[in-house]
């Protein structure tokens, strides 16, 4: 295939993305101003001036533009220049360094997740994997950002896409999809009017139609773009019209009309100072020649494309040199020159067959080197994740033991709270107990002073009543004796009611227990048990009981025995303990 399918490659791409041209003058003026950011823009738009007349040139400018986005300290435009110089070197043939910028500016772009610019530089890496020779990388790449295009509705851009998948299929001599893919880049081209980008595409048409064989079709499509670059100007595009013409006239042997379409493209190629393609030139007009058999005319050709050739050599053509000459000297029974071009073929062929298994070599290298850096970079995502994820566990455990801290402060202070208010409940009710108890057992005491005093009264009225004795009439007596009889026996049942009633709230449980652990003891002995409770001495007793002193004394004493107590035990010690 022509090495001009390469280069209308790079045309498509190189003008998708691209700024307008604007005065060199003026642009080296604001490069030279202390402006970074406007100095970056101005040499990107002198590379792009220089990129098709003056490769190197054009390649010093992205170095320079490099530069500036170093200093500004700018991952996004370090990236965009480094897809810039990748750009510049595939037009001078620069594949492998290409390719390893292309990835570091997609590495980039990737990081900062930049959608546009991963699609642009995969894209521009569909370019340089196509001129490196490994088609189905290029259609990979190419056919990775039609997603993208189509969800932004970025139309101009997908054309672009579609336009370089034709053209890797027209290298993997898949017509028809070729053909399907240009179109549909020309119907968006001619939807959005973009006049350059549909004659850019009629180039790409007609060298499918050539490829086909499909003559007339591919003259079509070459004139209606070379109309085109006239009107404008466009020498580039000038001279790969005229060149495919020529190309297209040579395959149908029309070699009158081949030879007037070179002339016309030999002074466009000469002012794109392009040795390559003007020597590729020359050899087309050799091949003519050595069909004609103008064998003299023919070896002048190759002298040109030779020379020409030698500066910036292609091997490839020069190994096409080398065989033209091996066949005409042949033909002119020159053997030994026949064999000395011959012997150099061989040599050359031998050579590209090594290049070719370095070349080989050098895309594994390039794949591995990929490979490694994607690693590398899944590597360092992994890595900010777990120190992203350790952050925020870290930051949540401290949130959560602050949270948890508060929770538990909070609860303590609450329970001190709930314990205090426990506190002072508990002592407003053992003071309203205490003055309860206080005030039942003044009470208790009241109502056993009231029994103890009446008990004193009646016992002082029953002296009374025994001094009347003697001044009782024999009638009379009996009446009195009965009097006497129910006073003695009986005491105040109310009074010793109340008295029962207070001493029970009191001493809510000590008769319970009276029953419960001693249930021989009486009535009797219960109430003697009560008095000695509440503090009352035997005297005190033995007027409440109305019985003598010594009589409560031997109840005390029987009391003893029936609980089992010892001689030494205190009697009310043990029963203020129950």
């Amino acid at each position: 295939m022509n090495k001009f399918f390469y280069i209308v490659i790079l045309v498509v791409s190189a003008t998708s993305f691209t700024y307008g041209k604007s005065n060199v003058d003026s642009l080296l003026k604001v490069s030279a101003g202390s402006d970074l950011k406007a100095g970056f823009y101005a040499f990107k738009a002198l590379s792009k001036s220089f990129k098709f007349e003056n490769p190197q040139t054009a390649f010093s400018y992205t170095e320079k533009e490099m530069a500036q986005a170093i200093a500004l300290k700018s991952r996004s435009l370090q990236a965009e220049a480094s897809n810039d110089m990748a750009i510049t070197l595939l037009l001078m043939q620069e594949h492998v360094k290409a390719i390893k910028l292309l990835e570091e500016s997609f590495m980039i772009y990737d990081s900062l997740n930049d959608e546009p610019g991963k699609s642009m530089v995969s894209n521009n890496l569909g370019i340089a994997w196509d001129q490196f020779g490994s088609a189905e990388k290029s259609l990979k790449c190419y056919l990775s950002v039609v997603p993208f295009y189509e969800i932004k509705n970025d139309k101009e851009n997908l054309a672009r896409v579609f336009m370089n998948v034709g053209l890797v299929y027209l290298k993997l001599q898949t017509f028809d999809l070729s053909i399907s893919y240009l179109d549909k880049a020309s119907e968006i081209f001619r939807e959005r009017n973009n006049t350059r980008m549909i004659a850019d595409n009629a180039v790409n048409i007609g060298l499918t139609y050539k490829a086909m064989k499909k003559f007339k079709e591919a003259e079509t499509s070459f004139m209606n773009a070379l109309t085109f670059y006239r009107a404008q100007g466009i020498i580039f595009g000038e001279a790969v019209s005229c060149t495919n013409l020529a190309q297209v006239y040579k395959a149908e042997r029309d070699f009158a009309k081949a030879k007037f379409w070179y002339t016309i493209s030999l002074p466009l190629i000469r002012k794109m100072h392009n040795n390559w393609a003007e020597a590729s030139l020359f050899f087309d007009l050799a091949d003519i020649n050595i069909q004609q058999g103008k064998w003299q005319d023919a070896l002048n050709n190759l002298a040109i494309a030779d020379h020409m050739n030698a500066n910036e050599p292609d091997l490839s053509l020069q190994e096409q040199v080398f065989q033209s000459y091996t066949s005409i000297y042949d033909t002119l029974k020159e053997y030994k020159l026949a064999y000395a071009y011959q012997k150099k073929y061989m040599t050359l062929h031998d050579s590209l067959n090594s290049m070719q298994k370095t070349k080989v070599i050098e895309e594994m290298s390039i794949q591995y080197k990929i490979a490694q850096r994607v690693s590398e970079n899944s590597l360092l995502r992994k890595d900010l994740e777990v120190r992203t994820i350790r952050n925020r566990m870290l930051k949540g455990i401290i949130v959560g033991g602050l949270i948890l801290f508060l929770v538990l402060l909070t609860m303590l202070l609450l329970n001190r709270q709930r314990l205090i208010l426990k506190k002072r409940t508990a002592e407003r009710k053992a003071e309203f107990t205490g003055e309860e108890l206080n005030k039942l057992s003044q009470e208790l005491t009241s109502k056993a002073m009231q029994l103890a005093s009446n008990a004193e009264k009646k016992s002082l009225i029953s002296e009374k009543l025994l001094a009347l004795n003697p001044y009782i009439v024999e009638d009379g007596r009996q009446l009195y004796q009965k009097i006497s009889d129910d006073f003695n026996s009986t005491l105040d049942d109310n009074l010793w009611g109340e008295f029962a009633n207070y001493f029970e709230k009191g001493h809510p449980e000590f008769m319970a227990k009276l029953s419960r652990d001693f249930p021989e003891l009486t009535p009797n002995d219960k109430k003697i048990c009560a008095m000695i409770r509440i503090n009352l001495n035997t005297k005190e007793t033995a007027l409440i009981l109305n019985r003598s002193v010594r009589t409560i004394e031997s109840s005390r004493y029987q009391l003893k025995k029936k609980m089992n107590l010892a001689e030494d035990q205190n009697l009310t010690s043990f029963l203020m303990n129950i």
